[in-house]
C-alpha cells in the first residue's frame, strides 16, 4: 500500500494492482464503507470455503 494505491501478490503472481482513489464503479451500486480509511485493522476471510494460510508476513510500512 502506497498512498490510495494497493498491490496485491498470491504465489509470486501480482491480483490486483489499483489505485482505489480512481475507482468509479461499485459492486451493489455504492463505495465500500472502509475503502478510503487510512489507518485500522484487516483479516483473512474465506467466504464459507476451506482456506490455509503459512508463511504470513506482516510489517510496518
Amino acid at each position: 500500500v502506497k498512498g490510495s494505491t494497493i498491490k496485491v501478490e498470491l504465489n509470486g503472481s501480482v491480483i490486483l494492482d489499483a489505485d482505489l482513489s480512481k475507482v468509479t464503479d461499485y459492486m451493489g451500486g455504492k463505495a465500500h464503507p472502509g475503502k478510503d480509511l487510512t489507518k485500522g485493522f484487516f483479516g483473512f476471510a474465506g467466504h464459507g470455503d476451506a482456506v490455509a494460510f503459512r508463511k504470513v508476513a506482516i510489517r510496518k510500512l
